[in-house]
């Protein structure tokens, strides 16, 4: 990156970003494909000296692969050129790029919320090729601050059940993303001797069979057949909270797969995930301290909304 750049820096970063663009392709692939590249060193006495999380992480750092977080860190990066222009008179990113730290700081005195700020520090990272702990330590993320789906009266604000009822039901049903509801085609239905499922290549490219549930299932099933060839739904209502309803999903799955907390205490589990035996509990922590959920029950939730990680699917979605 030249001093001399006579590009504004958005259009520095625009030129940046554009060649991280990996858009439609599978980041679940490419973990995998990172993680065998990790092993076939450590097998052949080339360990790397780094973990193999770390080996991951910086396999992925020159990739964006979805539409919305690209838009997402343009914006916040944006954000961040104006300050460097406006208080230090930077011209290109490399003259940003030491005050990154000092915009951040100035991000928590203002009392941004943890999950912006870890947002933005991701999206300098990508902007700069860097890992986050190049950056200052930031707030850590707390469940009990999230506020996003928390309570039906704010999740529903502006938005009707009852006109909306079916799609709201369906949603439930199938715990669904907004995006593979707006493109669920009626054939992707499957019907089994298991039961009824959808079949979804969702966020990263990643395959799964979502259970269809519930009391409304057969509505469910009836409408996929009807839509055959075609949209299931013309169009997905901007203020459907649909992460409240793949919430409601994600417990009524657990729910069904749960096994009394008092009868896993002293038992463990296989973790097919990490090849690994562990307590058959998860514990939670912070605000939840003293809870537990049991894990096989809890994978089975993250498996059916696409996920593969139990914290995930304890920490945001199982109530």
């Amino acid at each position: 990156m030249s001093h001399k750049n006579k590009k504004c820096l958005r259009d520095q970063a625009k030129e940046r970003f554009e060649n991280l663009k990996c858009f439609g392709r599978s980041k679940y692939e490419d973990k995998k494909q990172a993680a065998k590249e990790y092993d076939l060193l450590v097998r052949s006495g080339k360990r790397p000296d780094i973990s193999k999380q770390e080996y991951i992480n910086n396999a992925l750092r020159d990739k964006i692969y979805s539409i919305k977080t690209y838009g997402t860190y343009a914006k916040h990066n944006n954000y961040f050129f104006e300050y460097c222009e406006k208080e230090h008179g930077c011209k290109t990113l490399v003259q940003c790029r030491q005050y990154a730290d000092e915009w951040l700081q100035k991000r928590i005195d203002a009392g941004l919320s943890a999950s912006t700020i870890a947002m933005e520090k991701a999206g300098l990272g990508k902007l700069y090729g860097e890992s986050a702990e190049n950056f200052i330590k930031t707030p850590e993320r707390r469940r009990s601050d999230i506020t996003r789906s928390r309570g039906y009266a704010k999740r529903d604000a502006g938005f009707s059940l009852k006109n909306n009822a079916e799609i709201v039901d369906f949603a439930r049903a199938t715990g669904l993303r907004r995006s593979e509801l707006a493109g669920l085609v009626g054939n992707q239905l499957k019907i089994t001797e298991e039961g009824a499922f959808l079949c979804i290549k969702g966020k990263g490219g990643r395959y799964r069979e979502a259970p269809i549930i519930g009391a409304n299932k057969q509505a469910v099933i009836d409408r996929c057949k009807a839509a055959g060839d075609s949209k299931v739904w013309d169009s997905v209502p901007s203020h459907m909270d649909v992460h409240s309803y793949r919430s409601d999903y994600a417990t009524a799955i657990y729910t069904a797969y749960a096994r009394p907390i008092d009868e896993l205490k002293d038992k463990r589990w296989y973790n097919p995930k990490t090849h690994k035996e562990e307590s058959a509990l998860y514990h939670f922590r912070s605000d939840r301290k003293g809870l537990a959920l049991d894990k096989e029950a809890m994978l089975k939730a993250s498996e059916a909304l696409g996920h593969s990680r139990i914290d995930v699917v304890g920490a945001h979605y199982i109530r």
